[in-house]
């Protein structure tokens, strides 16, 4: 008996031994990651150890390479040096490489923000409303991307998008005086059809929701005659895409579309949770980026003047 497990040994020890001599021969794979905003490309799929490599880094138009990673099989991070025109060339090494990139859209403001650094997830969506005047920080050089958004400051970044303009205030809700700072914008949102009350209040410091700010988005490109909406049924994609209220069922559908939310995990596009901030700066970039995925939807807005690019 233990005769034959130490033949078992030496057959697996063997096995072993032989995959480890394949794996180690070349030539070796190079695996390019998919990255958003921009393309890599390598003048050869495979390569012998010693051999140099060639990338070619194209970013989007409006952005540019935040990060270059090129990683062995084992995990070291590679050299890659840069040659000018987005080309690099590296040396292959005794295995496989791995090369992931990161693009950022390009500002014309530096980042004001201590608590948004490039790796964040609405890195890009943040400097955009910042610079474009929409969205501001909350103090101490900090954006709060987590926190919430009130329905009076979805309203108030609406009112900031379409230029504020003026117009008489009429007091349509019992809760939002003369006064106060969003009281301009939740007035003219509420003459444009943009927002509704709950009777004759408007509830200004509640949180808003996904679906409902979705919806304010909506009724502002109706406003804005962008016909943007969609006959597809995206919403059954979804865990939950049957939790989205009826009055929301289209703008969710059109968010979906042309990517104003995603979903928060797998399956879940969780449509009565509170929108953060950092996911209404999204959204409202995604509006902009329509204007050069989907010309001349927003023509209208383009002839105003608005820097939406």
């Amino acid at each position: 008996m233990r005769k034959r497990r130490w033949h078992l040994l030496l057959a697996l020890a063997l096995i072993l031994r032989l995959v480890q001599t394949a794996s180690a021969s070349g030539p070796y794979p190079i695996t390019v990651r998919a990255s958003s905003h921009g393309t890599v490309s390598v003048d050869k799929q495979v390569a012998e150890k010693g051999e140099q490599v060639t990338l070619t880094i194209i970013p989007e138009e409006n952005y540019t390479l935040d990060l270059l990673t090129l990683t062995d099989r084992y995990g070291t991070q590679l050299h890659a040096d840069g040659m000018g025109g987005g080309v690099y060339v590296f040396t292959m090494p005794g295995s496989a490489v791995t090369i992931q990139t990161r693009f950022i859209r390009q500002t014309a403001i530096k980042n004001p923000y201590t608590d948004i650094t490039t790796a964040h997830r609405y890195y890009d969506a943040i400097l955009y409303v910042t610079e474009q005047g929409l969205m501001q920080g909350v103090g101490d050089q900090k954006f709060n991307a987590a926190g919430a958004l009130s329905r009076a400051a979805m309203a108030t970044v609406l009112y900031r998008l379409e230029g504020k303009p003026e117009l008489a205030f009429a007091g349509r809700f019992s809760d939002v005086s003369g006064d106060r700072w969003y009281a301009a914008a939740v007035e003219w949102a509420a003459s444009c059809g943009i927002v509704n009350g709950y009777g004759s209040t408007f509830a200004p410091d509640e949180p808003i929701t996904r679906e409902d700010m979705v919806t304010m988005l909506l009724r502002y490109a109706r406003h804005e005659h962008m016909n943007l909406l969609t006959t597809q049924d995206l919403l059954a994609g979804f865990i939950d895409g049957g939790n989205v209220r009826e009055y929301a069922v289209s703008a969710m559908n059109w968010a979906v579309r042309y990517h104003l939310v995603e979903a928060i995990a797998p399956g879940v596009l969780a449509p009565q949770a509170t929108a953060t901030r950092a996911q209404a700066a999204a959204a409202l970039m995604a509006l902009a980026d329509i204007e050069r995925e989907h010309s001349p939807l927003l023509s209208k807005s383009e002839s105003r003047g608005l820097a939406l690019d």
